[in-house]
This record gives structure tokens, C-alpha cells and sequence, in this order.
């Protein structure tokens, strides 16, 4: 009897949406402004490693009639994940090009010592 792909598709998506709501809910609690782009990352990104798992699990059978049904939604949303962080990666690295390093205190912008 060959495995039933179904629920582990169903698991993936419920508890990527699962991941996306504790990932809003900690950004309230933080710093009151998650980002919504963010939070589709990660629900994606755990509904990816489940898809990936399925396809790994087929790819070891060696049979590729055993594939699951949905394979190519699965390729397509792990692509779709790794083409987003790649392209997030790149654009923080050209933005650390673009900043200037932090300045020195200098005497003026310090403080003076409250009087004892």
C-alpha cells in the first residue's frame, strides 16, 4: 500500500500557518511591528521542509510513480523560498555597503556628569 501524501500536506500547511501566527504574535509583544512579508516566509518556509521531506522520502523509495501528488507545488514553494531569502540576503549585504560606520562620541554630544 503505498503512502498517503494528503495528510502530511495538511500538517505542513497547518502548522506553517501555526508558525506564522507565533511569529506575529512575538513581533507584537517585542516590538509591536512585525513584518507581514516576514511572517508569509515563515509560514512558507515550514510548509516547504514538509513538502521537502515528502520529496526526499520519495527520492530515497527510487521509484518516481511514488512521488506525491502535489510534488511540483512543492517545488515551486521551496524554490519560491529559497529565491527570497537569496535575494533578502543579497540586498542586506549591498545595504552594509551603503552604510556609514558609526561615529565616535564625540565631547559634544556627550553628557556632563552630574554634579556630586
Amino acid at each position: 500500500m503505498p503512502y498517503d501524501f494528503g495528510d502530511f500536506t495538511v500538517i505542513g500547511l497547518g502548522l506553517g500557518a501555526a508558525a506564522a501566527f507565533c511569529y506575529f504574535v512575538a513581533g507584537f509583544v517585542k516590538n509591536k511591528k512585525p513584518e507581514i512579508l516576514d511572517g508569509a516566509v515563515v509560514c512558507l518556509a515550514v510548509y516547504a521542509t514538509f513538502a521537502g521531506v515528502e520529496l526526499i522520502h520519495a527520492a530515497l523509495q527510487g521509484d518516481t510513480a511514488k512521488l506525491p501528488p502535489l510534488w511540483r507545488a512543492y517545488v515551486v514553494v521551496a524554490s519560491v523560498v529559497v529565491i527570497g531569502l537569496s535575494i533578502d540576503n543579497i540586498l542586506k549585504k549591498i545595504r552594509g555597503l551603503f552604510q556609514k560606520p558609526p561615529q565616535p562620541d564625540s565631547d559634544k554630544n556627550k553628557t556632563p556628569p552630574p554634579d556630586a
